[in-house]
C-alpha cells in the first residue's frame, strides 16, 4: 500500500505541475493576449482555457465532479493568486483523492451532479466577471 500511495502521489504531482504549467501558465496567458482588447479579457481567457481543460478531462467525469473536470475553479485560483502555485496544489489534491485512486467509482446521477455544481460554476464565472470588471474600472 505504501508503494502504491507514493506512485499515486508522484502521478498526481506530475499531472498537477505539467497540466497547470500548460493550462494556467501558457494557454491562459495565450487566451489573455488573444482577448486583451476585449472588455472582459479575463472572463474570456478563463472560459476558453476551461473549455480546453474540460475537453482533455472528459474521461474524468466517471470519477470526479463536473466542477473539477471543467477546471474553472483553477482559472479562478490563478486570477486570485496571480500565479500557479495554488493551482498546482489544488490540482494535486484533486488527483490524489480517493475517488481517483479507485477508478471504478462512477457517478450515475449526472443530473444531480449538474444541479449541485452548475450553480457553483455559474458563481465562479460571475466572480471572474466581477473581478475583471473591477480591474477594468481601476485601470480607467
Amino acid at each position: 500500500p505504501v508503494k502504491k500511495i507514493i506512485e499515486i502521489a508522484l502521478i498526481a504531482l506530475d499531472a498537477g505541475i505539467c497540466e497547470e504549467l500548460l493550462f494556467r501558465g501558457v494557454l491562459f496567458n495565450l487566451f489573455g493576449v488573444t482577448f486583451h482588447k476585449s472588455k472582459y479579457d479575463l472572463l474570456w481567457a478563463s472560459l476558453g482555457n476551461s473549455v480546453l481543460f474540460g475537453l482533455l478531462h472528459l474521461v474524468n467525469l466517471t470519477h470526479q465532479s463536473v466542477a473539477s473536470t471543467v477546471g474553472l475553479i483553477l482559472s479562478y485560483l490563478h486570477i486570485l493568486s496571480n500565479g500557479i502555485f495554488w493551482c498546482i496544489a489544488f490540482h494535486f489534491l484533486q488527483d490524489f483523492s480517493p475517488q481517483v485512486i479507485h477508478s471504478d467509482l462512477g457517478n450515475p446521477h449526472i443530473s444531480l451532479v449538474l444541479s449541485v455544481y452548475g450553480p457553483i460554476i455559474l458563481f465562479m464565472v460571475l466572480c471572474i466577471y466581477l473581478f475583471n470588471h473591477e480591474l477594468m474600472d481601476s485601470l480607467k
